[in-house]
């Protein structure tokens, strides 16, 4: 086995010193914004292969500048080695895999990673994707929560919540890593939890990932191809999402500005927010955002990141759509629409809505689940709001939502045409 590796490796050195040797040959950066930052991405693109090797001998000959991630191996120095380092990865056999976390840390593996503990269920859903759900050990309460999205991982050990983690039954799970949402966020259960997790047990890698954030989700979901051995998967769900996001833009492109549809995002978490009143509030930001599907937020030049308006300001404004989104409306859990159809009742009795409000009396008042607007599905929410901008797009939000539950979560037995509360009033399949 050793044997055949090493021919491996020897052939593929072999074919980069050939591409060094051709004149021309050089291999271009990529632009800002597109880097996926593990070290072995020698040419800053968002994969790590041939080039990567290509670019790191003509750096190694002083034919190109040097770049911090063609330090593969992380010794502080360009050399053979590197090379050696970045055929391992291509291969799929390196021994460690140094990489930027989502909060800039740099952090070195110890690989393969078999045994992983999620403390976000946007982590559970991110090795779904990548073919990495069987080597989940442990998960947090949300993915309890979701037995219907979830129905192999919600069976479980929890490591609890956000707002407290269980020391204790992660160090009993004998994990090769643990996954972090952002450290602040430890600010809620506890600021020393990596620190704590190390130290009783340095052998358990722990980082941070978000395949959470629309801005840099396919940077994330290709951290967790690399590091639990689902490159291909990853890229096909980034094409996947690429395809979907230029069809939107390519349509929204050709809209003038002053043409485009003025929206206004109302949050409402849970069922526990003081019922509005004509002198009541609306939250005025969101954890979701229009802009991608081509909507202009008529918020968002206002200051702060929970800001709250006047209904009265609203009716002034009288904005094209109104988005009303909660994340506990079910989602995948309920057939019940109940809870959905309350909270869009609520907006539109709203004083005044009725017989003021444009996007009441247009019919352009629509709610959203927020479990399909985060994280690895959030394409499907801004397919649904480009629906809701532009009914014209030739784009089906009902068969994106069903062709990601088909190809990316693990043989999932879901139908969103027969089950599940997403958005309100029903879109009639195109």
């Amino acid at each position: 086995m050793k044997t055949n590796l090493n021919k491996l490796l020897t052939a593929i050195m072999l074919c980069s010193v050939l591409l060094v040797a051709l004149p021309g040959i050089g291999i271009a950066a990529a632009q800002e914004g597109e880097t996926l930052d593990i070290y072995g991405n020698a040419n800053e693109d968002d994969i790590i292969d041939m080039r990567d090797l290509t670019f790191t001998a003509r750096i190694i000959l002083r034919l190109e500048d040097p770049t911090d991630l063609a330090d593969a191996n992380y010794d502080g120095r360009i050399s053979v080695a590197d090379m050696t380092q970045i055929g391992l990865i291509i291969l799929g056999r390196e021994s460690k895999l140094t990489f930027v976390d989502y909060d800039g840390v740099v952090e070195t593996v110890h690989m393969p990673l078999n045994r992983i503990v999620t403390t976000a269920d946007y982590h559970a859903e991110a090795c779904r994707i990548v073919g990495a759900k069987d080597r989940i050990v442990g998960v947090d309460e949300m993915v309890l929560d979701l037995p219907v999205f979830f129905p192999d991982l919600s069976e479980l050990p929890s490591v609890g919540s956000f707002m407290g983690y269980d020391i204790e039954t992660i160090l009993e799970l004998e994990p090769d890593a643990v996954i972090l949402a952002k450290r602040e966020w430890l600010m809620y259960s506890d600021p020393e939890l990596e620190d704590k997790i190390e130290d009783a047990y340095p052998g358990i890698d722990v980082f941070v990932l978000m395949p959470r954030d629309p801005d840099t989700i396919r940077g994330e979901m290709m951290k967790f191809g690399y590091l639990f051995d689902g490159v291909e998967s990853a890229r096909n769900y980034v094409e996947w999402s690429d395809d979907i996001e230029n069809e939107i833009m390519e349509y929204v492109s050709g809209i003038p500005e002053d043409e485009k549809t003025t929206v206004f995002m109302d949050e409402k978490w849970g069922r526990t927010t003081t019922q509005r009143t004509i002198g009541g509030n609306m939250s005025g930001t969101s954890m979701i955002e229009c802009e991608p599907a081509g909507g202009i937020n008529i918020c968002a030049d206002l200051p702060g990141n929970q800001v709250s308006v006047e209904v009265e300001w609203l009716l002034d404004q009288n904005p094209d759509v109104i988005i009303g989104s909660e994340y506990g409306l079910r989602g995948y859990e309920t057939d019940d629409i109940s809870s959905i159809k309350t909270y869009y009742e609520e907006i539109i009795g709203l004083p005044g809505f009725k017989e003021e409000m444009d996007a009441v009396k247009n019919g352009r008042v629509h709610i959203i689940d927020m479990s399909i607007t985060r994280g690895c599905k959030n394409l499907v929410g801004t397919a649904y709001m480009a629906k809701w901008f532009y009914p014209d797009i030739p784009l089906d939000p009902i068969e994106i939502h069903q062709n990601y539950l088909d190809e990316f979560c693990g043989g999932l037995d879901y139908d969103v045409r027969e089950h599940g509360i997403f958005v309100y009033p029903p879109l009639e399949e195109s």
